[in-house]
């Protein structure tokens, strides 16, 4: 949904946490997701404001970092926290750093967070995931 201006509806979504989590994210973002009773959403990105996801959102799901590709892809750049600890083990997130600095990305991790900006678009690029 975070590559379009058009809107997206994706229905009949299971009532899980994480989707809680993410359009409460895209929430932080400026997007303001439709829900109705049968946990159909709608999606309109065209509102975002803000490229940023808040440690407070994404250490309580590591999915949250999988906003930083697109952000980056479509505005130029984006701050994603860095995820907190995992309960099944280490899944360090250098493999989408690697990945989108392969595709020319300009990457930083400061303060707890991973700043990426990007000079137009991002470029293809072969990837090898060396350890997944």
């Amino acid at each position: 949904t975070l590559l379009t201006q058009e809107t997206v509806e994706v229905c009949n979504l299971p009532h899980l946490y994480d989707i809680t989590t993410m359009l409460e994210l895209l929430g932080c973002m400026g997007v303001q997701p439709i829900i109705d009773e049968k946990l159909n959403v709608e999606v309109n990105s065209s509102t975002i404001k803000h490229f940023n996801a808040p440690y407070e959102l994404v250490k309580t799901m590591r999915a949250s970092i999988l906003v930083l590709g697109p952000l980056l892809a479509r505005y130029g750049e984006a701050e994603v926290a860095l995820p907190g600890g995992c309960a099944i083990g280490s899944r360090p997130v250098n493999l989408h750093i690697n990945a989108l600095e392969a595709m020319g990305a300009q990457i930083a991790v400061e303060d707890g967070y991973i700043k990426a900006r990007t000079d137009g678009r991002l470029k293809g690029a072969h990837i090898f995931m060396d350890l997944v």
